[in-house]
């Protein structure tokens, strides 16, 4: 996992980490996400992911693009909030390592993330409390 814009928090804190995929809409995950941490009085971590340059060349600026796009409407919506909000835009081949290793060095307490992407899967043995949403209704 190499971070490619933001960093992680080092103060200690209760925080929930967020994960979305480039160009995700913000549904049921962000507002479950605000207000567990504005209850919780804690702080809020964002992590967008895009797979490494090498592995697609062509497309890298692209993603990127949608992932920053992902990061700015987040940082749009939290304005004005009283909790912290750090954001995260990571390039990895291996998506369920990073949120490991995110989740050790922020010593976050409970991941979110919404079942309708690519990470749901990769749920078992972490470190803290896991909480899912399904966002699109099932047909």
């Amino acid at each position: 996992m190499q971070i490619l814009e933001g960093q992680l928090p080092t103060n200690h804190a209760w925080r929930l980490l967020l994960i979305l995929s480039p160009g995700e809409p913000l549904h049921v995950s962000w507002a479950l996400a605000e207000r567990t941490v504005r209850s919780y009085s804690g702080e809020l971590l964002v992590m967008v992911s895009t797979p490494p340059r090498q592995s697609d060349p062509f497309n890298f600026e692209r993603r990127l693009a949608k992932a920053r796009e992902t990061i700015s409407q987040v940082q749009t919506l939290w304005r004005g909030a009283a909790a912290d909000l750090h954001t995260l835009i990571v390039e990895t081949d291996r998506l369920d390592k990073a949120i490991r290793q995110v989740i050790q060095q922020a010593s976050i307490e409970l991941l979110l993330l919404q079942t309708d992407g690519p990470t749901w899967q990769m749920l078992d043995k972490l470190p803290c409390a896991v909480a899912a949403a399904r966002c699109q209704p099932s047909s």
